[in-house]
């Protein structure tokens, strides 16, 4: 990866469940000037952040100060929190903020870093799922129409979490932002609230 022009900074957090008030990690994409899109990843594996390190990142590598909780949540661009999708999907609700879209999505392009391909089967389903979200949020029948059962959609979403977790590491201290530093070269962060 060879990074050279100026970039925008996306935070997404990572939230598993609706009772932890705030995400448990956070992950950063760089978006170019072309706007293609690159997850922080070393060998392959994605990092994730807790609070602290994405705080001393971005504070180190972006020139950004973030002094508390309420700021750092400002900056987010987006939270994805799992069980807020699984109970969408259960219900069989409209998807009507995209949240389930915007989680499949990350999840795909943490995967495209990971270089982990999906199984045909979990991939067709959820790509067409997505697909069918992106134009139209009801899709309770959408599944009907395609002898789809909600169970299935919950657990290739189960599935697609599981991957992109173990394809992943948490960064721990300071010291792993030079082996995330050796991974993408020389960059320049901008970020826009």
């Amino acid at each position: 990866m060879n990074i050279t022009s100026k970039q925008l900074v996306c935070i997404i957090g990572l939230q598993f469940s609706e009772n932890t008030p705030y995400p448990e990690y956070y992950i950063i994409v760089h978006i170019d000037d072309t706007y293609t899109d690159t997850t922080l990843a070393v060998n392959n594996k994605v990092a994730f952040f807790n609070e602290k390190q994405i705080k001393l990142y971005l504070r180190q590598k972006c020139k950004f100060i973030v002094n508390n909780k309420r700021q750092l949540l400002d900056s987010l661009d987006m939270v994805c929190c799992l069980q807020n999708i699984l109970e969408v999907i259960e219900k069989r609700n409209e998807d009507n903020g995209a949240f389930i879209l915007d989680y499949l999505n990350t999840c795909f392009d943490i995967l495209q870093v990971a270089n982990i391909a999906l199984s045909d089967a979990n991939k067709k389903l959820l790509y067409n799922f997505a697909d069918h979200l992106t134009f139209n949020r009801e899709f309770g029948s959408y599944l009907d129409e395609n002898k789809i059962d909600t169970q299935t959609v919950i657990d290739a979403i189960y599935w697609l979490t599981g991957a992109v977790i173990f394809n992943s590491f948490v960064v721990t201290d300071i010291e792993m932002f030079g082996e995330i530093n050796n991974a993408v070269s020389e960059y320049l962060c901008t970020i826009e609230n």
